[in-house]
């Protein structure tokens, strides 16, 4: 049971995140057209030619997410009024819920309208690696070389930065060992002057 229940919930999920997705490309198919219409009713001066903007397509976020927000409490009513035991608490929370997922769809939209404008270069890719135009083996194997090389050229530079810093830092370290080093000599030297008792040397030049 609880299985069915997140099997649901993730449907229920991926659902409305197509739905931005699919509204996106609907966005992109008519609503640009419609849109540069509505944008010359509305203003003085057209839309630019080079500028191509829809209701969703090239528009800032909150722009995108309040569309989103529309379109999910759309949703949520079709839903009431369609769905006799529909509970509007039910529907008010899920759509809190399904705006954040329509908006997702929304970004994902550009991704999947860029692979869905470049499908016929795949079937064409498709139907020459079908009829042997392509050579396979001899792609995968360029890939495999240039993979390697990528790895091998990454491996040694980083190598090579490791070994240049501990030898910079072996650098380092000794120029402030010697400073210390010949400091401490100095301490030596002249504790050794310190200690010679000046009677010592009284008798020693006496004797001679």
């Amino acid at each position: 049971m609880l299985i069915e229940e997140n099997a649901n919930v993730f449907v229920w999920i991926a659902l409305f995140i197509v739905l931005g997705g699919f509204f996106y490309f609907l966005d992109r198919w008519f609503g640009v057209s419609i849109y540069r219409w509505f944008y010359g009713m509305t203003h003085k001066e057209p839309l630019p030619a080079e500028e191509v903007k829809g209701f969703i397509h090239n528009r800032k976020a909150k722009i995108r997410f309040a569309n989103a927000c529309v379109l999910a409490f759309f949703l949520s009513l079709v839903n009431y009024y369609y769905n006799e035991k529909a509970n509007p608490l039910y529907e008010i929370l899920s759509w809190i819920l399904e705006a954040p997922l329509v908006f997702i769809g929304f970004c994902l939209g550009p991704v999947l309208y860029r692979i869905w404008d470049k499908k016929d270069n795949l079937f064409k890719a498709v139907d020459k690696l079908e009829n042997g135009e392509i050579d396979v083996s001899g792609k995968l194997k360029d890939v495999a070389e240039s993979v390697t090389k990528d790895i091998f050229n990454v491996a040694s530079n980083t190598v090579n930065q490791a070994i240049d810093s501990i030898k910079k830092q072996d650098e380092s370290s000794n120029k402030l060992a010697t400073p210390k080093q010949d400091e401490e000599n100095k301490e030596d030297e002249g504790k050794e002057e310190e200690e010679i008792d000046p009677k010592e040397l009284m008798n020693k030049y006496l004797n001679k």
